[in-house]
């Protein structure tokens, strides 16, 4: 780890190689210097030194630094930041903020603008090919069923993407019939589940309700299903509240039933949790639905990462609690684990899939001061929570930022609000959906 203290130098130098930047279109307005390259020096183990070349086209705003002013600060947050990404081809590549440079191991090895194409434009490319982002809101009732269908309708005026359902026994609505009056209302909203507990439904039940309501909305259904975690759902019904081992195991049987019915319409099946047999599932639609499934664990996000389309990365939810290990586990290091069990799980499916965050907080806010205040009264305190996943705390132009720096180091680009926040959120959506 290289700390601000260890940089011994900064120099201006000549400008050159103008092909290694790969700046996004937003750095185009920080007003960065020409004619000049910063070269910083810096010391690391075994007597090695880094140096570091910036071209004029990279001295630009890193997050809320801006290196022609805070060289020590920017360096610092961006050399811990840079490994995750884990770019590899037939040499090693590390990003300084979205320009790539290769490793040059001498004495001392430089860092510096490559000036071939091949693996660095390979890079390059799959960072700008970052999927589009798309907005959903979670919700599960309204005051009446009109105002339900107003609600779903609204949310389709203001560019979100989908509606989804929250499958708890609280004051809410039935997420089955209350999705079917949703896709009734709309024609290009995407109607779901967030998510649906599998211990609730027999499997084949289930697929038929599904593809029903997948027939009602006409493909523009998304299905989420989850392994249970709330106590108070098991004790309101009194089915056993099994470990997490085990509800986990049934949610997989019942993926590989349902799966194979949206897709072949019949399955025979027998496992350690369900057999069936000569099950069947028609009429259907002629595409299955997109499957979410989530979680904060290795064991869901596995699951989630061999069946789904769509993989939420959430907080522990071990408390069985609403709320009990959010503020907890809602850490930045829990959610780079996350997506490495998701990365190592998925293999060569991960980058078919589109990874989905759920914001517990929206607040639009005019100043950073009322920003921290917002979050500490949420339980985050101090200002680096402001970065966390689960919050989107700030001003307009704050929140987008953070958006599209998550979206870039951890992939999220399906984005989940609270319904409360359906029209402060409506600004962001409008500048930032199929961005």
């Amino acid at each position: 780890m290289v700390s601000e203290g260890e940089i011994k130098r900064v120099q201006d130098g000549g400008v050159s190689h103008k092909s290694a930047s790969a700046r996004r279109a937003r750095d185009k307005r920080t007003g960065a210097p020409g004619g000049v390259t910063q070269e910083l020096g810096i010391s690391a183990p075994c007597d090695v030194e880094v140096r570091f070349y910036l071209g004029q086209n990279l001295i630009h705003e890193f997050g809320r630094y801006q290196i022609r002013d805070n060289y020590a600060a920017v360096l610092a947050h961006d050399l811990r930041d840079v490994i995750w990404r884990g770019i590899w081809a037939h040499r090693r590549y590390m990003c300084w903020h979205a320009a790539y440079y290769t490793e040059e191991w001498t004495p001392s090895f430089v860092l510096r603008p490559l000036r071939f194409l091949g693996p660095h434009e390979v890079a390059v490319e799959a960072l700008e090919n970052l999927r589009p982002f798309r907005f959903a809101l979670h919700s599960s009732q309204a005051p009446t069923m009109s105002a339900w269908r107003d609600r779903a309708r609204m949310a389709e005026t203001l560019g979100y993407s989908a509606l989804y359902m929250t499958d708890h026994f609280d004051a809410q609505f039935g997420p089955l019939v209350a999705a079917t009056v949703a896709a009734e209302a709309t024609t290009s909203l995407h109607i779901g589940t967030a998510v649906l507990n599998n211990d609730l439904r027999n499997p084949v039940v289930l697929a038929k309700e599904i593809a029903t309501l997948g027939l009602v909305a006409e493909g523009r259904i998304e299905v989420g299903l989850g392994a249970g975690w709330l106590r108070s759902d098991y004790q309101q019904t009194g089915i056993d509240y099994d470990p997490p081992g085990t509800r986990i195991g049934r949610l997989a049987e019942s993926l590989t039933i349902m799966k194979a019915l949206w897709s072949e319409g019949q399955t025979t099946f027998e496992g350690r949790h369900y057999t069936v047999r000569d099950a069947r599932c028609d009429p259907r639609p002629a595409s299955p639905p997109a499957v979410i499934v989530g979680g904060g664990s290795k064991r869901i996000l596995t699951v989630a990462a061999e069946q789904s389309e769509i993989v939420g990365v959430n907080t522990s939810l071990a408390s069985g609690e609403k709320g009990g290990d959010v503020s907890s586990s809602a850490t930045f290091d829990h959610f780079d684990r996350c997506l490495g069990w998701v990365r190592e799980a998925a293999g060569d499916r991960f980058d078919s899939l589109e990874l989905q965050i759920a914001v517990i907080a929206v607040t639009v806010v005019s100043s950073r001061r009322a920003a921290i205040r917002s979050a500490t009264m949420l339980g985050f305190p101090g200002e680096e929570a402001l970065n966390l996943p689960v919050l989107l705390i700030g001003t307009e132009d704050e929140i987008c930022e953070r958006l599209l720096e998550r979206r870039e180091r951890w992939g999220f680009s399906n984005v989940v609000v609270p319904g409360e926040s359906i029209e402060m959120f409506a600004p962001i959506v409008a500048r930032l959906a199929g961005n």
